[in-house]
């Protein structure tokens, strides 16, 4: 499974992942991967993570989650990220309905997929959980339960407010709410995995993070890079902590780990530089 970690912020966006590929048929059989699952989309001012089983054989041919977020991206990069998202949902649906194998074990799959818009003359980010998984636990926390269907949601407004009628969600007041939220309150972050294996140790790491950050005086005023250094960091401790605890066999998170980082304008940053890094725009 992919550990993935976002932050929308008021100085952009940032998403943090492993590289470990688990490809499952009738064994789980773990890879250890040198490049990043993340995948810029340059049209949207954003970027996308799989979470979930990467690699499975679905009609026979081999798929890997990376690649093909790539494939549609380039097929699709002209609609708007709502409109892929939906895209997205139906494809992964037929991949549903042909594979009965491991896409449908109770686990939860799906995409973080954050893109910006233009609100009133406000660079504002959003965030579209493409997911099979049931439901939020508190603020951007996931259970584990995986649903009939995948669906594209919005989540940004439905985080901050609870507030679940969803088709007003991409309107223009509730846009400027999280604009607002991010500008006076702070981040929004969000977070998938195993709740112990996974989730205790990312909230450990923020923790650490949290303690780190009292000292003002120590913390480097460049916000967004920052953020991804926190986002980062987190992933890899999870990483460290399944390295050192977890039976070669168990372990869910690892390899090397990325981040990218996306400023309102559609600029582009990161701390682990990767020739396989940025489709084209």
């Amino acid at each position: 499974m992919t550990v993935n970690v976002v932050y929308l912020t008021q100085y952009g966006t940032v998403h943090a992942t492993d590289s470990l590929i688990v490809n499952r048929n009738m064994v789980r059989v773990v890879e250890t991967s040198d490049k990043p699952k993340i995948v810029a989309m340059p049209n949207f001012k954003g970027a996308a993570c799989w979470f979930g089983f990467a690699g499975f054989t679905d009609n026979g041919q081999e798929w890997a989650a990376t690649n093909w977020l790539k494939q549609e991206y380039e097929t699709h990069k002209d609609k708007t990220p709502t409109e892929f998202g939906d895209i997205l949902a139906i494809q992964l649906n037929g991949i549903l309905e042909r594979n009965t194998g491991p896409m449908s074990l109770p686990r939860g799959m799906g995409i973080h997929l954050t893109f910006y818009e233009t609100i009133q003359g406000k660079q504002v980010p959003e965030l579209l959980w493409i997911t099979n998984n049931n439901g939020i636990t508190g603020l951007g926390g996931y259970t584990q339960a995986a649903g009939p269907a995948f669906t594209s949601q919005r989540q940004t407004f439905h985080n901050i407010s609870g507030q679940t009628n969803f088709e007003n969600h991409g309107s223009d007041n509730c846009r400027i709410v999280v604009s607002d939220y991010l500008t006076l309150i702070g981040p929004i972050p969000y977070q998938n995995g195993d709740n112990v294996l996974v989730n205790l140790p990312l909230d450990i790491a923020e923790a650490l993070i949290q303690t780190f950050l009292l000292r003002r005086d120590l913390v480097s005023t460049d916000h967004l890079r920052v953020f991804g250094k926190r986002a980062l960091f987190r992933v890899e401790f999870a990483a460290l902590a399944q390295k050192c605890f977890a039976a070669p066999n168990k372990v869910k998170v690892g390899a090397p780990c990325f981040n990218l980082m996306i400023t309102p304008d559609g600029g582009y940053l990161t701390d682990t530089p990767h020739d396989d890094w940025l489709p084209t725009a």
